[in-house]
């Protein structure tokens, strides 16, 4: 089949399978029927944005020895970051030791199918045991004893994960207060209580020379808010003035279906001046805005939600490609509603359905609209 037959094969293709998804309704008692149709016949979400930037997904321990969820995850993404299973709480012990198996496996996964990896987080105010900011005795350490302690952890992490390409070094240590010019989260943060706003720089310096090959990364959510946003710009420009080795700015974008697509497009402008790399790192695409405490009875998922959600995806990756040449990467934060981190938070019992694959595994209406996106 020459090059223009098979452009005319690979569209044709595309558009039976959204006319086949579109004009019925799938019966979900035959999803692995469908769920191999569409894992043979569709090309990959990589693939079709591989001119653009890499397309990833966070990925859990139990996700990769689940076999639909893998084949997913190795035909649709070209990276993967653990959800959790390289955070600071989960790979140390209480006693100080590592524990490794979890994020060896994901290593050992992203290896074999010659995936990418993102390392998140180095550091973290939250899921950080609270042993680690002590000493023997139960006391808060001193500064330069914190500093200690912080170089042999990033060295031990880096050295053992080689292989991860980008590190979210900081993650979320500017101030969600909307209601304070407060630069810097002081609540709830022992890193900023100990070592003042400095342990940021001092954590991309460790980092970079521990590994001065690696892409650093500082991370961070609700960055479409216009105070947040002019926050954290002034705190990555007053790293660069310093001359601190950072590479690039990952805004996590959970986002919400209603949201108005300019917040996003000012967004990725304003970072854009910056000349640092921009990584979307953590999408998704919430029907619950912060504060909605609506029960699962009074909110259904129905088909005209669901193309609402098509929509604003396509918004969303219309405003992506725009940008496309200050973006390296999109990451989604996991892969199947079923799975998602949003289910029963912050409401007991309540689901939502943030990503682009179902309960089934079998892509939903905003894959096809990412998908077919001109």
């Amino acid at each position: 089949m020459n090059y223009k037959k098979q452009i005319v094969f690979k569209k044709t293709m595309r558009v039976l399978l959204l006319s086949l998804f579109f004009s019925s309704v799938i019966s979900y008692s035959q999803s692995d029927k469908f769920f191999n149709f569409y894992l043979d016949n569709l090309e990959g979400l990589n693939k079709v944005y591989n001119k653009d930037f890499i397309i990833g997904s966070a990925v859990s321990y139990k996700d990769i020895n689940n076999p639909k969820l893998s084949k997913l995850i190795k035909k649709h993404y070209s990276s993967i970051t653990a959800e959790n299973e390289m955070k600071p709480e989960a790979l140390l012990n209480n006693d100080g030791s590592f524990s490794w198996k979890k994020a060896d496996a994901i290593m050992e996964f992203a290896k074999e199918n010659d995936l990418m990896v993102r390392g998140h987080t180095l550091i973290w105010h939250k899921q950080t045991p609270d042993w680690f900011f002590k000493d023997i005795n139960g006391n808060l350490l001193e500064k330069e004893k914190l500093y200690e302690r912080l170089y042999e952890y990033i060295k031990a992490v880096m050295t053992r994960y080689k292989d991860v390409s980008v590190w979210d070094v900081v993650n979320e240590a500017i101030s969600n207060d909307h209601n304070s010019d407060e630069i810097y989260r002081d609540k709830g943060s022992m890193w900023y209580q100990i070592c003042g706003e400095e342990f940021i720089e001092v954590a991309f310096r460790y980092a970079h020379s521990i590994d001065s090959t690696k892409k650093l990364f500082y991370n961070d959510f609700n960055l479409t808010k216009p105070k947040k946003l002019r926050k954290t710009i002034k705190m990555l420009k007053s790293l660069i003035s310093k001359d601190v080795p950072i590479d690039g700015i990952g805004i996590q974008a959970h986002l919400f279906v209603y949201d108005s697509p300019k917040l996003l497009d000012n967004t990725l402008k304003n970072f854009s001046k910056l000349n640092l790399d921009i990584q979307i790192t953590e999408l998704d695409l919430s029907f619950f805005k912060g504060g909605d405490k609506r029960m699962h009875k009074d909110f259904v998922f129905d088909k005209e939600q669901e193309l609402n959600q098509a929509k604003a995806y396509e918004s969303v990756f219309k405003t992506l490609k725009k940008y496309s040449d200050n973006i390296s990467a999109v990451t989604f934060w996991g892969v199947s509603d079923l799975h998602s981190w949003l289910n029963y938070k912050p409401v007991e019992g309540r689901r939502n359905y943030p990503l682009l694959f179902n309960d089934d595994y079998l892509p939903k209406f905003s894959f096809f609209s990412i998908y077919n996106l001109k």
